[in-house]
């Protein structure tokens, strides 16, 4: 039997070489998605949009979000499309009061990047 077989020594060695490769791989994407950013829960999502509608209009149409978790901190960015007549003070004082929103309600550190709308 043995000289028959002599290949399968090799054949079972690669299966279980690809097994441990795939495993290790699916391990190293699971630790390091939250650290590189995941899709935002819909549930958070409509909390951060009900907040950002308190201060603005549905023109702001928050778009881009990304969703960081560092253990315990949890960092989030996002953009917000702001009249683009609008003056720079103005317009960073609105993303500093939405993103202190964020903070207290969400414990949620968040980064808003604003585009205009002319």
């Amino acid at each position: 039997m043995g000289k028959y077989f002599w290949w399968i020594d090799g054949v079972l060695g690669i299966i279980v070489s690809a097994l441990i490769g795939l495993t290790a791989i699916s391990i190293i994407k699971e630790a390091t998605n939250p650290l590189i950013g995941v899709e935002l829960d819909n549930k958070i999502k409509k909390q951060i949009e009900k907040i950002i509608y308190t201060f603005l209009s549905n023109e702001s149409k928050p778009h881009h979000f990304h969703y960081h978790n560092y253990g315990n901190h949890k960092e989030l960015s996002f953009h917000i499309y702001l009249n683009g007549n609008m003056l720079i003070d103005e317009g960073h004082k609105i993303a500093d009061t939405i993103e202190q929103k964020i903070e207290d309600l969400l414990n949620i550190g968040t980064t808003i990047h604003i585009d205009t709308i002319v």
